[in-house]
């Protein structure tokens, strides 16, 4: 899957690169995000994830995990586009977002909407078409379950993949 929401109704793909990801409180009402928030929802699973903390002109990388290094469970949504003219097909999925907690807050505005195991039953659900019923799973998770430190500004260039990239540096 491609990270980078297509909603099966577009035309075409071309949609910005930038656009990954979904504001949970109010993109889910919007007719892009409507028809996945009620059938497609997912879950991305991830070690962590990045936020940037703007500063004098400066931006700078943190890496925000779990303090058990446990897995994230992010909650996403899913589209399948289908070409009109011929059979090309893509799939691809979007994160929804929430306020930050009090950790992230101070490095950035937002952060991934995170789901306690308890709440993927309900999260996955086929049978809930109501996107009323998920609202109490849009809140920002829990501070003190996270932790968040400086890496360094490799992260800025997307094509860098390393363990290095989640160093801590001072």
């Amino acid at each position: 899957m491609e990270w980078k929401p297509i909603p099966s109704r577009t035309k075409d793909t071309a949609l910005p690169n930038n656009v990954i990801n979904a504001d949970g409180e109010t993109d889910v009402d919007k007719p892009a995000s409507c028809h996945a928030i009620k059938s497609q929802r997912c879950i991305v699973p991830a070690g962590g994830f990045y936020e940037w903390q703007h500063f004098e002109g400066q931006k700078q990388p943190y890496f925000i995990r779990m303090v058990n290094s446990g897995l994230l469970a992010f909650a996403g949504l899913w589209e399948k586009w289908e070409s009109a003219e011929d059979e090309d097909s893509l799939e691809t999925f979007t994160i929804l977002t929430t306020a930050a907690n009090a950790l992230i807050a101070p490095i950035h505005g937002r952060m991934p909407l995170i789901l306690d195991p308890e709440d993927y039953d309900l999260w996955l659900d086929p049978n809930l078409h109501d996107p009323e019923q998920l609202l109490p799973l849009y809140r920002p998770y829990p501070a003190d379950q996270l932790t968040a430190y400086k890496v360094p500004n490799l992260v800025n260039n997307p094509r860098f993949d390393a363990p290095s990239c989640i160093v801590h540096v001072s």
